[in-house]
């Protein structure tokens, strides 16, 4: 027949021993299980610091990586393209204005040309 025997945690078996020593007065049992017990304390305190950090990673926002910055191309109204470079196509578009603003770039046309389109475009200037 199989007993069912639950023990206590570590922690608390080394409380009651510490204890039990403590009532018989015995102080080479309460150096012993006292140290035992404050192990178990720094070992769940250590456990319960990796859960911790494992949540924070688990729960940070997600870094997003560093934008590179592209060539955009643009048209201009009476003909013509060039190009800027920035990160993204809205700063494209605020540079295209500073820059170029007084010789009426098209609103909207500022865009990532293909290596394709951007070998065409480098041929008609020829």
């Amino acid at each position: 027949m199989k007993r069912n025997f639950n023990p206590l945690p570590k922690k608390q078996y080394f409380l009651n021993r510490l204890q039990s020593a403590i009532a018989d007065q015995d102080q080479g049992k309460q150096i012993y299980y006292l140290s035992r017990y404050k192990g178990e304390v720094e070992n769940e305190l250590q456990a319960a610091k990796r859960e911790i950090a494992e949540l924070k990673l688990k729960t940070a926002p997600k870094k997003r990586g560093e934008l590179k910055k592209k060539e955009f191309v643009f048209t201009f109204k009476s003909g013509g393209w060039n190009s800027v470079f920035a990160k993204t196509k809205r700063g494209a578009e605020k540079l295209m204005k500073e820059q170029y603003g007084d010789m009426d770039p098209i609103p909207g046309s500022c865009h990532v040309a293909s290596e394709k389109e951007y070998m065409m475009l480098l041929s008609l200037s020829n």
